[in-house]
């Protein structure tokens, strides 16, 4: 009797410690569209009645929605109290262009990113959260800028890293995505000065 008892108390404790892979995902990046990324902008303004022309780069962003569908076994707390807390990210470019040769194409370094974002469970799945991301800083395009002005298609993987407020179990989630990249035509006289994307 007193082994059932042991194995009891054994079952309980891991019981209250489980947690499920899987439970954080990336529901959408984008609304699930293609990512546009106009690397440089030309714009114009008025100063003093006179109209100049400039041209500028930018930081671009997306959005990426999140789901927590963490919710335990047997932990004596109220459904909904696990929390995911995203604290970097790192996004990895392949150059997908059709037509280039290997030597042609895009190799860039990855992009690394700080970010703060919390995502309270909810284990029906219903209720995410989004976030918005800068997928390349103006740095990444001006270093790259030579390469990046002709048109490509990138196809992009960015992974989150963090932990759950709760449990503090270290979080992984990853998710794709895909950028049109290029420096595109602008018409100046319909632009107000951009303030990035």
């Amino acid at each position: 009797m007193k082994y059932f008892y042991l194995f009891l108390l054994l079952f309980l404790f891991i019981a209250c410690d489980v947690q499920h892979s899987g439970a954080l995902k990336i529901v959408s990046i984008n609304d699930n569209a293609p990512l546009r990324i106009d690397v440089l902008d030309v714009y114009s303004y008025k100063e003093e009645g006179e109209k100049y022309y400039d041209e500028a780069i930018w930081d671009h962003y997306t959005s990426v929605e999140f789901v927590y569908t963490e919710f335990g076994i047997g932990l004596p707390t109220a459904p909904g109290s696990y929390t995911a807390l995203l604290t970097d990210y790192e996004i990895t470019f392949e150059d997908v262009t059709p037509g280039l040769a290997s030597e042609e194409k895009f190799k860039g370094e990855k992009v690394k990113g700080k970010c703060n974002i919390l995502i309270p469970s909810d284990p029906k799945g219903k209720k995410g959260v989004e976030a918005k991301i800068r997928v390349m800083p103006a740095s990444y395009i001006e270093m790259y800028l030579g390469e990046l002005e002709e048109h490509r298609v990138l196809a992009a993987k960015i992974k989150f890293r963090g932990k759950d407020l709760l449990s503090e179990k270290n979080l992984e989630v990853e998710g794709y995505f895909t950028i049109d990249i290029a420096d595109y035509w602008d018409d100046p006289d319909k632009l107000e000065p951009p303030k990035g994307s």
